[in-house]
């Protein structure tokens, strides 16, 4: 009796393991890609008024996006965006709109699946909220599209003095109806002495009798928000009492543009392999101009410049030809532009060796066909191709022979 009751009880518990794993398998590849929004999202749903910018954010853990990964932002099934963001996006007309983040990984062999944030846009707002410079050392432009702060000041990209930084003026508060409520996310975090850390500051108490306000929390003086130097994306997001929440995404750039590399393992690369270039991250309002050093180059703006998983290849003739004794060697420069018209950013990396790889042949003699007992002499016609290095080029290589 006892065994049959085990083997009726065996399935069962079989079917409910197979079940529950089934299961947090699926909770697991749904939960591998996440993505979030500036306003942020309620329940899966942003509501904002026409006319509003909305950031969003790949928030997928980096140890899941191993080797090449396409990132598809899409809206409403149309592709807008391939890289990993931040992306903007500016919703001019009332409807719903899905937002899907779909990424594969390893050349298409890994589909971590997608996530989606559904975005539902109302009426015009009773007023467009715009934010202004807050001091001497702020200037306002636009570049690529977007409203970008830049800080510039005599013959620098930073303030006058140490005490002052980038800061922002909330403009037309006087005409703000009164229970609306304003709120910086800043993109950054600042420090106590100009207005505490919060990942975004708020403020009330509106209409105000000044037209524009360049004191509120977070920006307690003109000193400006941010503890350092950097690029920072800031999103201003006013709810109106009784009415829609309007967003605008703005660009904070402190200082010259940045270039943030990897280590890259390697100053020689194998022909006709790419040599790859490898980014950590890059600065929104930002424009990368790359000289590959062969009379090559090409210029990315943010956010298309790829970033780590992902790499910029680029393939070069090799550096050592047919009699050739020493090497020649390429070097890469990297200049990163922003709105300070007054400094650049410039990297360089190399020098970069070219190597050619070894081609096997092999010569018969007599000739590949021969009959029972007979002899074939066997030659390595091998080309050995150059190894490229700082001392040279050599034709050296090592082979050995299987029958």
């Amino acid at each position: 009796m006892m065994e049959q009751e085990d083997r009726a009880i065996f399935p069962w518990l079989q079917g409910l393991i197979l079940a529950t794993f089934l299961f947090l398998v699926g909770q697991l590849s749904q939960a591998q890609v996440a993505i979030s929004s500036i306003p942020p999202a309620n329940g899966g749903v942003v509501e904002v008024c026409s006319g509003s910018t909305i950031l969003f954010t790949n928030q997928t853990p980096i140890n899941l996006l191993n080797g090449p990964t396409s990132f598809d932002w899409e809206v409403d099934e149309v592709l807008l965006f391939t890289t990993s963001g931040p992306i903007s996006y500016h919703f001019d007309a009332p409807g719903t709109y899905e937002v899907e983040l779909a990424i594969v990984t390893q050349d298409g062999e890994v589909d971590l699946g997608s996530a989606s944030i559904t975005v539902v846009v109302g009426e015009a707002p009773p007023l467009i909220p715009t934010l202004g410079t807050g001091n001497s050392c702020t200037e306002l432009d636009t570049l690529g599209g977007i409203p970008t702060f830049q800080t510039q000041s005599g013959s620098s990209c930073l303030c006058q003095t140490s005490s002052m930084g980038p800061a922002i003026s909330l403009q037309g508060t006087n005409l703000y109806p009164t229970g609306t409520i304003s709120q910086i996310y800043w993109g950054g975090p600042g420090n106590i002495s100009n207005g505490g850390t919060s990942p975004f500051t708020t403020q009330s108490n509106f209409p105000t009798a000044n037209t524009s306000l360049t004191t509120f929390p977070g920006q307690i003086t003109t000193n400006g928000h941010y503890s350092t130097p950097g690029s920072y994306n800031l999103v201003h997001v006013v709810q109106f009492p009784g009415g829609c929440t309007y967003s605008n995404y703005y660009v904070m750039s402190w200082g010259a543009a940045l270039i943030d590399q990897c280590a890259n393992a390697s100053q020689s690369v194998c022909s006709p392999l790419d040599y790859a270039v490898c980014f950590d991250s890059q600065a929104p309002g930002t424009t990368y101009i790359i000289e590959w050093g062969d009379g090559q180059s090409e210029t990315i703006a943010y956010p298309n410049l790829p970033v780590f998983p992902n790499v910029l290849g680029h393939t070069y003739a090799p550096t050592c030809g047919e009699n050739s004794s020493e090497s020649s060697a390429y070097s890469i420069t990297i200049t990163a532009e922003n709105a300070c018209e007054l400094q650049s950013t410039v990297n360089t990396q190399g020098p970069i060796y070219v190597s050619t790889p070894p081609v096997t042949e092999m010569e018969f003699f007599p000739g590949n066909t021969i009959c029972q007992f007979d002899e074939v002499s066997i030659v390595n016609a091998t080309q050995p191709g150059f190894e490229a290095s700082p001392s040279g080029c050599t034709e050296d290589y090592i082979w050995a022979w299987e029958i």
